[in-house]
């Protein structure tokens, strides 16, 4: 018999627990459905909505940043461009200036090899010489323009550019010696007062024609006399005598044909 009510007992509280569960469950489910019903959508809407513009206006913000970003890229590449091609520019035309002076630098290096290849004229070069003692309102006077073209070198060579005995001359001299210092050549057709220096040369040399080889002041002869002494291998010594210790005078060996 208290087995039977033990058992009783329990069923019952069995039961009373799962009608608890229940009730609780029907309640919850009521207390949900009524604060959800009561609940303000419009608001989870607007909320929605409010934070999806605020996203899109991040995400255009963003997008505009990177816009400007691209722009100021574009900006520096143009500007960097341009400097490039101011630098090709200042390059280009600091090499054309470079290549304008090395031409001008070139022109007078042959300017001064053309005159240095003429070292026998005394003005050196073909135009008409002046006078070496010429001075305005002043006299002209030969002796002192002969002293001045001989204190130039020991060995002067008076000669006329069109004369054939005087440029036979200053090839034999040019071609089969070597004389230091270089002999200076006087054209007298080309100088100021040629005429009149070669009227006084006559006067204290003897010699009134060219070509007249001058050496350490005295005449040595023209064209025939010295072509004599060179074909009877006499030029050499008489120009070593001649010279002394102002000027050193060798022969220029001859190519051999074999």
């Amino acid at each position: 018999m208290a087995f039977m009510l033990t058992t009783k007992k329990t069923r019952l509280l069995f039961l009373s627990i799962i009608s608890l569960l229940i009730l609780l469950i029907v309640y919850k489910s009521h207390i949900y459905s009524y604060n959800y019903d009561n609940f303000d959508h419009d608001d989870i809407d607007s909320n929605l909505s409010s934070m999806i513009t605020s996203n899109n206006n991040l995400i255009n913000d963003k997008l505009e940043s990177l816009g400007s970003l691209d722009s100021v890229g574009t900006s520096l590449q143009s500007s960097q461009f341009k400097g490039d091609n101011k630098d090709l520019s200042t390059s280009s035309n600091s090499k054309l200036k470079n290549n304008k002076v090395d031409e001008e630098i070139d022109d007078e290096a042959d300017t001064t090899s053309s005159i240095a290849s003429k070292p026998n004229s005394i003005a050196g070069s073909d135009d008409k010489q002046k006078d070496l003692t010429e001075k305005p309102g002043e006299e002209f006077s030969p002796k002192k323009e002969l002293n001045a073209i001989l204190s130039i070198s020991p060995v002067v060579i008076f000669s006329k550019s069109y004369c054939p005995y005087s440029n036979k001359l200053k090839e034999l001299l040019k071609h089969e010696y070597e004389i230091v210092p270089e002999p200076s050549v006087v054209e007298l057709d080309k100088h100021k007062h040629g005429n009149e220096l070669q009227v006084y040369l006559g006067e204290i040399s003897g010699r009134k024609t060219v070509p007249n080889l001058f050496i350490n002041g005295a005449s040595r002869g023209g064209c025939d006399d010295l072509t004599e002494l060179h074909s009877k291998n006499e030029l050499l010594p008489s120009l070593v005598k001649w010279g002394g210790k102002d000027i050193k005078v060798s022969k220029l060996s001859v190519p051999s044909n074999s």
